[in-house]
């Protein structure tokens, strides 16, 4: 094998190391910031649903957590009950939520979120179209889909 060929190899090898190294550095860096974000998505929608009961907009309930990894919350209508469920997913590191009447079993909204780690190491959630969301925007998307009713 020549030179440069050598070369070539060694270049390739390194480029794969150092990504490789990036996806695990990118990793830890989810595992450390992510659960934090769901955190501050669900006090955020908590903190919302509270605020839309105090001034009397809206008649809320944040059902009662189970799990610190789920948060579901009723609104009563007129005619009816529609509930939302947000979830997060600590192996995908992703939120998850959906949208329904409370009589039916199929949501009609729903849309996963997932985390990602930018250039700078800031964790941000990105849409279904991979639009980078700050915890605020996730907050107002789900809460909007609880009251499309």
């Amino acid at each position: 094998m020549d030179d440069s060929q050598e070369r070539l190899d060694h270049d390739r090898e390194a480029d794969q190391q150092e990504e490789e190294d990036r996806a695990t550095q990118k990793r830890q860096i989810l595992e450390g910031r992510g659960p934090g974000l769901w955190t501050e998505v669900r006090l955020g929608l908590q903190q919302k649903a509270k605020d839309l009961n105090d001034n009397g907009s809206k008649e809320l309930l944040v059902a009662p957590a189970t799990k610190l990894e789920r948060l579901t919350i009723f609104a009563k209508f007129g005619d009816g009950q529609r509930e939302t469920t947000a979830e997060f997913d600590s192996e995908s590191y992703a939120i998850y939520y959906y949208s329904q009447r409370a009589s039916d079993r199929i949501p009609d909204i729903s849309e996963n979120l997932r985390m990602a780690v930018n250039d700078d190491n800031s964790v941000v959630l990105l849409t279904s179209h991979g639009r980078p969301e700050s915890a605020d925007d996730v907050v107002d998307r789900i809460l909007n889909s609880l009251m499309v009713w």
